[in-house]
């Protein structure tokens, strides 16, 4: 396992780190201490986009020191005068003997007035604002896997619910929201000893009966009980069935027969809970986009979902009560880190993984799913692995 700290002593702190490993009970999470290759080129990038604006400033006779405290300023209030097009806005105010900061003041004017036009307009542009959410972004997965493995998956009894419609499912989301809230209600009357529930909504298109190609949704549960009072399996899927059912399609008998799924969860500690991880992260967290394309006139419409993933009773849920469960922060040295990828690439090739085959020593960062103390163990055997609690400058 992970050394002690009292091992701590016997390494040189002050050697500079070459990247912190974060272990959750989920998986193992690395990013690289300082810029990576990208962040470098995008600071040579501007380097290069300040010499050329003080080069245009001076063939105007403008001070180019004002011209260019002004573009970083305004790149720093995230007000982009690259994509907005205020480059022009900056060399006139500065013809005009305008300060930096005078000069910011107008881009933010400028700014205002034109988000005040676009909304007039309908645009749908919304600036640091949510617009219709439909299905699930790059992002918004990376936030959901990072929740999952914060979860204490050993600590439970869980199970994965799967609840879908026959024929009447509504084409609102918020209807298929209220459905779910009022099933999550029938659930904590029946089991108190529910602590809650992961739930992620989906859509797929029908591939059969007579609303064959239209798109419907369905439920993707994980219901957590306390592990002493975990409900017997054939109960929970007849409670389940009947349940769901009397809610959404209750005249229906084939939809009581077929309409839901009920498993126990497995493999939640060691080596196997990769599998479970990747399945979570297979059925689970799936990024897409939902969009329909009409082929007769070739428009495309969105599908809105409203958000597509989400916790009921979270703050119960083993892991996800406090702000972080990481199992530890551990800082890695250069040697390390380079053994640390080798050792990665090794176990891929043995389990077929190609991800795990193809990180690099060049990532800025990267995650690892499975039971994080068992990965520390195995990938970091040998190591006098440093917590970064434990070291003043790298402390955070």
């Amino acid at each position: 396992m992970v050394p002690p700290s009292a091992h701590l002593a016997t390494r040189n702190v002050a050697a500079k780190p070459s990247g912190f490993l974060k272990a959750y009970p989920g998986g193992i999470k690395f990013r690289r201490a300082g810029p990576g290759p990208e962040k470098k080129q995008e600071e040579e990038k501007a380097l290069e986009r300040y010499m050329r604006l003080a080069r245009e400033a001076v063939k105007m006779g403008i001070d180019p020191a004002v011209v260019t405290e002004a573009f970083r300023l305004a790149k720093q209030k995230k007000l982009d005068p690259d994509r907005r097009g205020y480059v022009g806005l900056i060399f006139d105010c500065a013809k005009r003997g305008m300060t930096a900061i005078g000069i910011v003041d107008v881009i933010k004017l400028a700014d205002k007035k034109r988000k005040e036009e676009a909304l007039t307009a309908g645009s749908a542009e919304r600036d640091g604002k949510r617009g219709t959410i439909s299905g699930l972004s790059m992002a918004s997965r990376r936030r959901f896997v990072e929740k999952l493995m914060r979860i204490f998956w050993n600590r439970s009894a869980s199970f994965f619910v799967t609840l879908t419609w026959h024929l009447s499912a509504s084409d609102s989301f918020d209807v298929w929201k209220s459905q779910l809230d009022a099933f999550h209600k029938r659930m904590v009357r029946k089991y108190p000893q529910l602590l809650g529930i992961v739930w992620r909504l989906e859509l797929k298109p029908r591939k059969r009966g007579p609303q064959v190609g239209a798109w419907k949704p369905h439920f993707h549960l994980v219901l957590f009980f306390d592990m002493a009072q975990g409900p017997r399996l054939a109960g929970l899927r007849e409670f389940v069935s009947s349940s769901w059912n009397s809610i959404v399609e209750p005249d229906d008998p084939q939809h009581k027969r077929v309409g839901t799924s009920v498993l126990r969860v497995k493999n939640t500690y060691g080596e196997a809970a990769s599998r479970l991880m990747g399945y979570l992260c297979k059925y689970l967290a799936k990024s897409e986009r939902l969009e329909v394309t009409d082929h007769a006139s070739g428009e495309v419409t969105t599908i809105r979902t409203g958000r597509v993933w989400g916790f009921l009773n979270e703050k119960r849920i083993p892991g996800l009560g406090d702000d972080d469960q990481a199992l530890g922060l551990y800082v890695l040295d250069k040697d390390q880190w380079y053994s640390f990828v080798a050792r990665i690439n090794l176990e891929g090739d043995r389990i077929g993984s190609r991800m795990m085959s193809r990180i690099s020593d060049a990532w800025q960062g990267f995650r690892l799913l499975g039971d994080g103390q068992d990965l520390l163990a195995r990938l970091c055997s040998g190591f006098d692995l440093l917590l970064a609690s434990e070291i003043p400058n790298y402390a955070r």
